[in-house]
């Protein structure tokens, strides 16, 4: 049974799932969809839940750095909105704001992702990620609708994977990312002849080596390692995370892992 190698790429960052196929996935590629299993509802809320969680995650490290903001935007008592529209509309209207602003002063184009939070009682705010075309002092001044904390944007040991998480958490109330339409995608690349079986146990051997992993992806340090292993199919799942190399070399291991996937 071959492997497939299937990369996500975007900015500093670069993601690879190794994971078997059959000869006839490999075959037709092109043409050949693979058939989705229907999950349990349970089951498929988890992946529902992750899989937003991953692409936020992609579309962050894709758009932003440390240098933009992390922002949260709250109401006063005073013009706290009684209903979703007028939410929708002080929103509506804070971008519109800030875009004329932007075009005034000539600035880069405007670049966010936001999720609005609120429960039963619309106790609202608003996180939003947004690159840095302004100051906090002129955040805001557009807001204008209450306090407005921002700090920059902070990387923990796997991206922006804490941020992701939090952002995609499931609240009392709603949430839903939002991003801007100007927003770079991960790229994605497959090969299915990079690795045979013999690669594959030098791979899970390895257990993470930073210097077996450097010369598979030169310029890249490994910063997450996982094997799970399928009783059923008796083969290996692989995940790694690289970014391009700063002199940063903190790699995290995970041991390997006898998994049954139902």
């Amino acid at each position: 049974m071959p492997y497939r190698e299937k990369q996500f790429i975007g900015g500093e960052y670069l993601e690879c799932k190794v994971y078997p196929i059959t000869f006839m996935e490999r075959r037709c590629k092109k043409s050949n969809k693979k058939r989705k299993r229907k999950e349990s509802l349970p089951k498929q809320k988890n992946l529902n839940e992750k899989n937003s969680k991953d692409t936020l995650r992609r579309t962050i490290e894709c758009n932003f750095t440390c240098r933009d903001w992390f922002a949260t935007l709250g109401w006063t008592d005073e013009k706290r909105p009684k209903t979703e529209e007028r939410m929708s509309k002080d929103l509506k209207n804070f971008f519109e704001r800030l875009r004329r602003f932007l075009k005034r002063n000539n600035r880069e184009e405007l670049k966010y992702i936001y999720v609005i939070e609120y429960d039963e009682n619309i106790n609202l705010h608003i996180h939003m990620i947004i690159n840095n075309v302004v100051s906090i002092e002129e955040l805001q001044k557009i807001w204008g609708n209450g306090n407005v904390d921002a700090k920059h944007l902070r990387e923990d040991d796997l991206g922006y994977e804490g941020l992701a998480e939090y952002l995609t958490k499931d609240p009392k109330g709603k949430k839903r990312w939002v991003p801007s339409r100007n927003l770079d995608r991960a790229d994605i690349a497959t090969d299915d002849f990079k690795f045979n079986n013999k690669k594959i146990r030098e791979l899970v051997q390895c257990q993470g080596d930073r210097e077996f992993i450097r010369k598979l992806y030169p310029g890249y340090t490994l910063k997450y390692f996982e094997v799970n292993f399928n009783e059923i199919n008796s083969k290996y799942y692989i995940n790694l995370r690289l970014k391009k190399e700063k002199g940063n070399t903190e790699v995290r291991k995970r041991k390997i892992k006898n998994k049954r996937k139902n």
